[in-house]
């Protein structure tokens, strides 16, 4: 993949490496390579965070 640098036009790239590009970084995000349900970590700026802990709790809430 060729560096960043202003003379590269967005528009130029083709679609599907965009959208490769963000199921690599959607994959990165996850504790498992084959798409773990958990998250490696805590993001506290998603309301839906997907780490343990909060998997754990919403589990918890929703058995009661």
């Amino acid at each position: 993949m060729r560096p960043w640098t202003d003379t590269i036009d967005p528009a130029s790239i083709p679609y599907e490496v965009l959208a490769s590009e963000l199921a690599r970084r959607n994959a990165a995000r996850r504790k498992t390579y084959t798409g773990g349900v958990y998250w490696a970590k805590h993001n506290p700026e998603t309301p839906r965070c997907r780490c343990k802990r909060c998997m754990d709790k919403r589990a918890a809430a929703e058995a009661k």
